[in-house]
């Protein structure tokens, strides 16, 4: 058996530990807002943290033949139910918040399952590939016939996920995985193009069927030609874009060596979610561009050795599911950074192990487990 590759816990444990560093220092304002202990966030987010990292050496060091599909069909299945009884469940443990029902709440402790499906969905693509289609050549309707299965699968969880939490982003993101993996699986790109083309008729549909969300879209498209052609932002879009505007000051604010850890002044009250969806603006004013270029190449790195498993691994479904992991991980990163700085419209969407939440930190810390546990595997590719 193989070494596990522990770069992949060292490169996510930095990120941890930035994330930890942010639960400190970007939450201060809501903290005294809300009449909370100064250290509130920083000891959940070092819990959290601390979980995560137990979690990736755990896994990264157990015989991947004998956990690895067993973890994987855990995490589906659990998650997979939890997610659709979330609706029928009473306001007492799927509490509304920000008017949407995300978290299945037991006791202190809150669970978005949508962030544990996600990794589960990964590893049962993986494993469904590789018994189905895997490099097949097929005529054009027979590989469609075969890949519906999945769009259906995906189309139940779009619906549960965008009707009852108002999460397109996390959908985006998902089918972002679901047609990088159909690329590996060696699909043509006639399919994948004639998928492409209705995920976009849908995604057009959800915006414009949702006022919100097409008022988001309004407000970005205006405030980014007013940046291309020095046009003065309305007031209706500085109002509806203010977070994404306040983002934008606040990198600016920080110029190339930011402010000073603690120093910032964008988290006192202008970006609301600071210390979860614009966690990089809120470092960046304190850090600078040199340390979000930091945050940026540290991201790179993990990425890139995920794909090293993924490329060097004999077994399918342990690449595959390396593939979606740190396809999955790639789009969450520049989804948001891409939308804090409002190069796309903004979606929501965490900063894997990074942003405060436990979720998230620790359902991405399975999935690198997950990852190191098949760098183990003893038929690897020199």
């Amino acid at each position: 058996m193989e070494f596990p590759n522990l770069k992949i816990i060292g490169y996510g444990l930095v990120l941890i530990g930035i994330g930890i560093i942010a639960s400190y220092s970007m939450p201060v304002y809501f903290e005294m807002v809300h009449n909370l202990p100064s250290d509130y966030f920083l000891k959940r987010q070092a819990l959290y943290g601390s979980i995560g990292v137990g979690i990736m050496f755990l896994l990264g060091f157990l015989n991947p033949y004998r956990w690895f599909k067993v973890i994987g069909w855990v995490l589906f299945g659990v998650a997979g139910i939890a997610l659709l009884t979330l609706p029928f469940l009473p306001d007492s443990l799927v509490p509304i918040i920000n008017g949407s029902r995300r978290w299945l709440k037991l006791g202190v402790v809150k669970i978005a399952p949508m962030e544990f499906l996600k990794v589960g969905f990964i590893f049962f693509l993986a494993w469904s590939f590789n018994r189905k289609f895997l490099y097949q050549k097929l005529p054009f309707w027979e590989e469609l016939k075969k890949i519906v299965p999945y769009i259906a699968v995906l189309a139940v969880v779009s619906g549960l996920v965008v009707v009852f939490q108002s999460d397109l982003g996390q959908i985006i993101v998902i089918t972002g995985v679901l047609f990088a993996m159909l690329f590996k699986a060696g699909r043509s790109l006639k399919v994948i193009s004639f998928l492409g083309g209705i995920a976009w008729i849908v995604v057009v549909m959800a915006i414009l069927t949702a006022p919100y969300r097409y008022e988001r879209l309004s407000g970005w498209f205006n405030l980014v030609r007013s940046n291309f052609f020095h046009e003065n932002i309305q007031v209706s879009t500085q109002q509806k874009y203010a977070q994404v505007l306040d983002s934008l000051y606040a990198v600016y604010h920080g110029g190339v060596w930011g402010q000073g850890l603690g120093n910032g002044v964008f988290k006192l009250g202008y970006l609301r979610d600071v210390h979860t969806d614009f966690v990089l603006a809120g470092l960046t004013e304190e850090i600078g561009a040199v340390g979000t270029i930091g945050i940026i190449i540290i991201t790179l790195l993990l990425i890139r050795e995920i794909f090293r498993v993924a490329f060097r691994v004999r077994d399918e479904v342990f690449s595959f599911f390396a593939y979606g992991m740190g396809t999955m991980i790639g789009l969450q990163f520049f989804i948001n950074i891409f939308g804090i700085f409002s190069v796309i419209p903004l979606k929501g969407i965490t900063v894997p192990l990074i942003s405060y939440g436990g979720s998230s930190l620790i359902s991405t810390a399975i999935g690198l487990g997950m990852v190191t546990m098949a760098s183990r595997s003893e038929e690897l590719i020199q």
